[in-house]
C-alpha cells in the first residue's frame, strides 16, 4: 500500500526527532572527548619532566650519569659529554667576553658620564619644546607657498589683481590667528624662522646626545647580561643537557627504552609517559576514525531530511504517492544501530580514559597497549596500528597480567559479536 504526502511528512519528524537526540548526544560526547584529549596532552610534558628526573637521577651535572642517560636513550649529541668540561669553556668564554667590554672604549666613561649624558639630554629635549609648539602651531597648507613667494616681504610681486593675492593674503591672516600676541606678518615670520632654525639645531643636538646615551646604556645592559650569565653557568649546562634529552625523546619516542632494564629507577615514570601519549593517541584516532565520521553522517542524514521536508510541504506535491518499499527504507528504524555505535563508542572511551596501570607497560614490540587498556575485553576498529600490529603478530593472544576473576575469552568473543558490522551502515545515512 501507497503512503501520501502528510504520512510521509509525520514519519519524516519523527525520524528527525530521533537523528537531533544523536545530534545532541554527539554534541556531548564530542565536547567530553576533546576536554579528554586536552588533559592527557597537558600531562605529557609533565611526565616527560618526570622520565628526565629518572634518567638523571644522580645530578644533571653528573657526567657518568649525563652518559648512561645519553646511551639509553640514543642521545648521540651527549654521549662521552663532559658538563664541567662545557662549564669551565663557557665560564672562559663568556669572562673573554667580558673582559673586552669593560677594555673597550666605552665602559669606562659610563661612570662618570652617563649620568651627566642624560641630564644634557634632558635639558635640550625641554629647549627644544617651546620651538616646537611655535613651528607646529603655524601649520597651513599653504605656508610653504607663502614662505617661497616672500609674502609679507619686499621681495612679494604678486599683482593684487590676481586670485592668489587674496588667497596668500587669507592665509595669512589665518596663520596669525593661532599667535594672538602677532598682529603683523613681518615680526612673525622673524620669530618664526628663528624657532624653525633651533629646533634644526636642538634636534640635531638631541640626537647626538640620545645616541651616545643609547650606546652607554646598551653597553650597560650588556655587561649586565654577560656578567649574570657568566653566574648561571652551571644552570645554562644544565638546561643545555635537559633540553638535548628531551629532544632526544621527543624524536624518537617510548623505542628510546626497547633495552631499559627492569626494576630501573625511572622504569614506572618511563611507562607512564608512553602511555599517556598511547591514550592520546588512541583518543584522537577514536575521534577521527569513529566519533567525526557518525557525527557527520548524522549531520547528513538531517540536511537531507529536512531538505526534503520542505520540498513535500510545497502545494504542488500535495498528491505525491510513496511506495511501501521506498517509505519504509526511508524510514528504517535506524536507533538499534545508533545504540550499538554508542555502545562500543563508549567502551573504547572509557577503556582509554579509565586507564591507569602504566606499571604492567612494556616496551617490547611484541606488545600493545591497546590490549593492556582494554583488558583484552574491547575490540578496535578505529587504530591503524592495532591493525598492523595483528597482521604483524598473527598468532598473538592477550594474557592478563594480573589476577581477576572474569572469563576472558567469553567476555571478549560476546563484545566482538556485539560491536560486529554497524560501522560502515551508519555512515552513509542508510
Amino acid at each position: 500500500m501507497s503512503k501520501g504526502v502528510w504520512e510521509w511528512l509525520r514519519a519524516a519528524d519523527d525520524a528527525l526527532a530521533v537523528l537531533r537526540e544523536q545530534r545532541r548526544r554527539f554534541d556531548e560526547a564530542y565536547s567530553e572527548h576533546r576536554a579528554l584529549e586536552r588533559r592527557f596532552d597537558d600531562a605529557l610534558p609533565d611526565q616527560l619532566e618526570s622520565v628526565l628526573d629518572g634518567l638523571l637521577s644522580e645530578g644533571v651535572l653528573n657526567a657518568s650519569c649525563v652518559d648512561a642517560a645519553a646511551k639509553q636513550i640514543g642521545c648521540q649529541e651527549l654521549v662521552g659529554f663532559d658538563p664541567f668540561g662545557a662549564i669551565t669553556a663557557k665560564k672562559g668564554e663568556l669572562q673573554r667576553e667580558l673582559d673586552e667590554l669593560e677594555q673597550g672604549e666605552v665602559w669606562p666613561l659610563i661612570d662618570k658620564e652617563l649620568a651627566q649624558l642624560e641630564a644634557a639630554l634632558e635639558e635640550q629635549q625641554e629647549a627644544l619644546r617651546p620651538s616646537k609648539r611655535f613651528v607646529r602651531r603655524a601649520t597651513h597648507e599653504r605656508l610653504e607657498t607663502l614662505l617661497d613667494n616672500g609674502y609679507g616681504t619686499e621681495a612679494y610681486d604678486v599683482a593684487w589683481w590676481r586670485m592668489s593675492y587674496y588667497s596668500d593674503w587669507k592665509a595669512g591672516d589665518e596663520i596669525l590667528e593661532g599667535y594672538p600676541d602677532h598682529e603683523e606678518w613681518g615680526p612673525w615670520l622673524e620669530e618664526y624662522r628663528y624657532h624653525v632654525n633651533e629646533v634644526a639645531r636642538l634636534e640635531a643636538e638631541v640626537e647626538q646626545l640620545d645616541e651616545r646615551v643609547a650606546l652607554m646604556r646598551r653597553v650597560q645592559r650588556d655587561h649586565f647580561e654577560l656578567s649574570q650569565r657568566l653566574l648561571g653557568v652551571e644552570a645554562e649546562v644544565g638546561h643545555y643537557v635537559r633540553d638535548t634529552l628531551k629532544a632526544s625523546l621527543a624524536r624518537s619516542g617510548p623505542s628510546a627504552f626497547s633495552g631499559l632494564a627492569a626494576g630501573a629507577e625511572h622504569e614506572l615514570a618511563a611507562k607512564r609517559w608512553a602511555g599517556i601519549g598511547k591514550q592520546l593517541q588512541y583518543l584522537q584516532e577514536l575521534r577521527e576514525n569513529q566519533l567525526e565520521p557518525f557525527g557527520e553522517g548524522i549531520a547528513r542524514q538531517i540536511a537531507k531530511l529536512e531538505r526534503k521536508s520542505i520540498k513535500y510541504r510545497r502545494p504542488k506535491k500535495a498528491h505525491t504517492r510513496f511506495s511501501e518499499d521506498e517509505f519504509q527504507r526511508t524510514f528504517k528504524d535506524r536507533r538499534p544501530k545508533y545504540a550499538k555505535f554508542w555502545k562500543s563508542y563508549e567502551r573504547s572511551f572509557a577503556a582509554i580514559r579509565d586507564f591507569e596501570r602504566y606499571e604492567y607497560g612494556s616496551f617490547e614490540d611484541r606488545f600493545l597497549w591497546w590490549d593492556l587498556m582494554g583488558e583484552g575485553r574491547v575490540r578496535n576498529r578505529f587504530s591503524p596500528e592495532v591493525e598492523e600490529f595483528y597482521e604483524e603478530y598473527p598468532d598473538y593472544t592477550w594474557e592478563t597480567p594480573w589476577e581477576d576473576d572474569y572469563d576472558d575469552e567469553s567476555y571478549a568473543a560476546a563484545a566482538v559479536v556485539e560491536a560486529d558490522g554497524y560501522e560502515q551502515e551508519l555512515w552513509d545515512g542508510s
